[in-house]
């Protein structure tokens, strides 16, 4: 891996529109696309963690089809998942079902409790430490990857599951190599790896905080770099208006 270029995927800038932008990446030196969720999201969906189907590539996006004429373009792959939530509603026939819905779901049917994602009703929590919600969840994805589709994957939100080190053993046991990874204050990790398949882990933060050094974990602690040289190549962000309180944005 040499360079990644991030791209926020849409019904406008599908997989044919990203195709087009190829070219033009390749002079700038881009060796990964780094491409936003890509599963079957939520009708509307304008960012793609709202996931109703894990099993197929997004109708709105091109399909898997289109997804696979993207990759034999010539540039590597990098596909952020999301394996800590699902979007809540008819879409999601899983959530639909009552019986699946407390075999996949953290959800308690004597109350209704379900697990969260933060404080956002429609993103329930998946028990993907159970190995059949592992394989439901990641089939499609590690499919990809053993046919060369993917080259790695970004794991949105680990530290919420319940075992985030088992989970990432997990995907190495798939055949994918772990990156130690460091986060920044925004909760992103990248590092180079030497391996061709890849894990970039998320793990929210504070500025200077490290990941755990325990070598139980999958994830190991390392200097954030990132943040200085991010800092260098944008400006500063204003502070907010006196007594005006800031938030993480919703998904």
């Amino acid at each position: 891996m040499v360079a990644t270029y991030r791209l926020q995927l849409s019904p406008e800038q599908d997989f044919a529109a990203v195709r087009g932008l190829v070219p033009y990446l390749r002079e700038l030196g881009i060796s990964h696309l780094y491409l936003s969720p890509s599963l079957q999201a939520r009708a509307g969906s304008t960012h793609g963690y709202d996931v109703v189907d894990p099993t197929r590539v997004s109708d709105a996006l091109g399909g898997e089809e289109g997804l696979r004429a993207l990759a034999a373009e010539g540039r590597g792959i990098v596909l952020d998942i999301v394996p800590n939530h699902m979007g809540v509603s008819e879409e999601n026939r899983w959530w639909a079902d009552e019986r699946e819905r407390a075999r996949v779901f953290d959800y308690d049917p004597a109350d209704g409790w379900y697990r969260r994602f933060f404080d956002i009703d429609d993103l329930a929590g998946v028990r993907v430490e159970d190995p059949e919600v592992f394989e439901l969840v990641h089939g499609k994805v590690l499919e990809l990857v053993r046919d060369g589709v993917l080259d790695g994957l970004r794991v949105d939100h680990p530290d919420g599951l319940a075992d985030p080190a088992g989970y990432l053993r997990r995907l190495r046991d798939a055949g994918l190599r772990f990156v130690r990874a460091y986060a920044d204050y925004e909760g992103r990790a990248y590092r180079r790896t030497s391996g061709r398949l890849l894990i970039l882990a998320e793990r929210v933060t504070k500025p200077r905080a490290r990941t755990s050094s325990s070598p139980a974990r999958a994830a190991r602690a390392a200097p954030p770099p990132r943040t200085a040289r991010s800092r260098m190549a944008t400006p500063p962000a204003p502070p907010p208006p006196p007594g005006r309180r800031t938030a993480p944005p919703r998904r």
